[in-house]
């Protein structure tokens, strides 16, 4: 049983470091977004993609891991949770809960860190929008540049550098 248990525990460790980086790429992603990084924002994205694609796996083989042990425990539940792998473990359970416990505060973090980090986003976006109503507002109603215009240049100015010039 301590081989199927440690085995789990492998995985949620493995997922515990997941969380840590998802973490600190969520705060590098707040710092550029404050920066309007464009480039970094889009590498950070490519690298959030990794990790999400890295957390599936891990989620593969915690369910894995968590049948094994539930047969080895005898559990019926088709999905056992944590919590009724460790009551079930009793005394044996305790770097299980340990790291359930880290776990668990690592995902609110991260979860309050993407709605941190949409709400940015969602302001910088109406600040943008904002910027273009302004500067539309400020354009001229006629084209300046219209593909019917004449070729005739503007009527030159009186003064003396004009006429110098022509």
């Amino acid at each position: 049983m301590s081989e199927a248990r440690d085995a789990l525990l492998c995985v949620l460790k493995a997922e515990e470091a997941l969380y840590v980086r998802m973490r600190d790429l969520l705060q590098r992603e707040w710092d550029l977004m404050v920066e309007l990084d464009a480039a970094a924002l889009e590498e950070t994205a490519r690298t959030k993609c990794e990790l999400a694609d890295e957390g599936r796996l891990l989620e593969e083989s915690r369910q894995a891991a968590t049948e094994v042990l539930a047969a080895e425990l005898g559990l019926d539940s088709k999905r056992p949770t944590l919590t009724e792998l460790c009551e079930r473990l009793g005394p044996d359970a305790h770097a299980l809960r340990e790291t359930q416990t880290v776990l668990l505060i690592l995902v609110h973090v991260a979860r309050e860190l993407i709605e941190a980090n949409e709400a940015l986003a969602g302001s910088n976006v109406a600040q943008i929008r904002g910027t273009l109503r302004l500067l539309g507002s400020l354009a001229p109603a006629e084209g300046l540049y219209d593909s019917r215009a004449t070729a005739e240049p503007p009527p030159l100015a009186a003064g003396r550098l004009v006429r110098q010039s022509a």
